[in-house]
């Protein structure tokens, strides 16, 4: 029977994390993990400090950005990862932030015009300063999302 001891688990890991994958992997799910778990904390911690209603209004504002965002990319995110390396960068990756744009603004007038329908309790979204806000906002998610998903094509292969 094999006994399989910590150090050499330990040794393996380190041993693994000389390889760029495995470091690369290992810090992604990391980062991933954090990040979940700190907004699991921020979540309860909400949850104790403001109302139902409150953290009920705040959700339904996440969810309809990250589905107004994700309407807006139209693939473009893995598209660019696929054919951004093979390309001209500059002409492909502007040409989507362009599209992108202008998709996320229009999806989002869209969406604040039939707010009233769509979720009655999110109408003081239709006051001026407040659409155009969030409708900027959703702009600058997209390009956020963007930003993170295609900074690997610029890097160059070692």
């Amino acid at each position: 029977m094999k006994i399989i001891r910590f150090r050499t688990i330990i040794a393996r890991f380190y041993r693994q994390l000389r390889d760029p994958l495995f470091k690369n992997s290992f810090f992604l799910a990391s980062s991933r993990i954090i990040n979940i778990s700190v907004g699991f904390f921020f979540w309860m911690a909400a949850a104790r400090i403001y109302s139902v209603g409150d953290v009920g209004l705040t959700t339904a504002l996440i969810a309809s950005q990250s589905l107004i965002t994700l309407f807006s990319l139209f693939g473009f995110d893995f598209s660019l990862i696929r054919f951004l390396p093979a390309s001209n960068k500059r002409n492909v990756y502007n040409t989507c932030l362009v599209i992108t744009s202008v998709f996320s603004i229009i999806i989002s007038v869209l969406y604040i015009s039939c707010i009233e329908i769509i979720s009655p309790e999110l109408v003081f979204l239709q006051k001026h300063k407040l659409a155009a806000f969030f409708s900027a906002f959703l702009t600058l998610e997209y390009h956020n999302l963007d930003q993170r998903k295609c900074t690997s094509c610029f890097k160059k292969g070692g």
